[in-house]
């Protein structure tokens, strides 16, 4: 079964998990929505970092991680290793970057790289949305390879991202980010 990950929201996960838990027979619809709602758990229980949990921020990442189409919800959290971190104090910046750490001691030359997407608080003080826009907006760096090496990422790079949020379902959103 094949699900347009877009499209669902979260009254329908909700859904989902009352079913489930009433004992009532779910659809195959059901069983992938809640498989995918626990491979997002463990992701954020053991991928995103934080001192004081911003609740807005984090059903943010929810809802972008649950919209995500099949492949890229896979390659961010397997293959690109990505981490998510909710730093106290940033200011008004928001960015992805990378770095090359060792390959968990398979071979002393051999490397692999650790993303990290970096969310400001600001994204608190915004509407749901652009905050949701924001961060499809820096995941899409992440697929694309872009990371934040300078003071800023080109324009070129900035509206790639964009275009490949806005494929994913995100265009609403990014037009949101960007007010």
């Amino acid at each position: 079964m094949n699900i347009e990950w877009s499209t669902v929201r979260k009254q329908d996960l909700e859904e989902a998990q009352l079913r489930h838990a009433s004992g009532a027979e779910l659809s195959e619809r059901d069983e992938r929505l809640l498989g995918r709602r626990e491979s997002i758990d463990d992701f954020i229980g053991s991928h995103c970092f934080y001192l004081t949990v911003q609740p807005m921020i984090m059903d943010a990442l929810e809802e972008v991680l649950m919209r995500l189409p099949d492949d890229v919800l896979e390659m961010l959290m397997v293959e690109r290793d990505v981490h998510v971190i909710f730093p106290e104090e940033t200011g008004n910046t928001v960015y992805a970057l990378n770095t090359v750490v060792p390959n968990d001691g398979v071979s002393k030359f051999s490397t692999r790289q650790k993303w990290f997407v970096v969310l400001a608080q600001y994204l608190t003080k915004g509407p749901h949305p652009r905050a949701v826009g924001t961060i499809a907006h820096e995941l899409a760096h992440v697929v694309l390879e872009q990371a934040f090496l300078s003071s800023t990422h080109s324009q070129s790079e900035e509206a790639q991202a964009d275009e490949l949020a806005t494929q994913w379902g995100f265009g609403e959103e990014i037009e949101e980010s960007k007010r």
